[in-house]
């Protein structure tokens, strides 16, 4: 059961857009790595739920406007979560859940 609208990411998309909402499906089918957001607004709440295990946050590439986790990347688990809030320039401070 749902308990709140989503939005599914593209799959396979390096840079998804999260101008749609706020609550996103990530479900990719193939390994991808995931090095921005695009689209983000300053103060924008973000809620991903991870489907599968096909999906790195890349908080270590150089320039990496995703910040978190102490800058290491995070492969995100099966039925895994992760909370994010955008702020000025593109940049998202996203906190790995389980």
């Amino acid at each position: 059961q749902t308990l709140m609208p989503y939005t599914t990411f593209t799959d396979q998309d390096t840079t998804p857009s999260i101008k749609a909402g706020n609550t996103f499906l990530v479900n990719n089918s193939i390994a991808t790595n995931v090095t921005r957001f695009d689209d983000v607004t300053n103060g924008q709440f973000i809620f991903l739920i991870f489907a599968n295990a096909n999906t790195t946050i890349k908080y270590s590439d150089g320039g990496a406007l995703i910040k978190g986790n102490a800058g290491a990347d995070w492969t995100a688990p099966t039925n895994s979560m992760a909370i994010g809030v955008g702020v000025s320039g593109g940049m998202v401070y996203l906190l790995k859940g389980t």
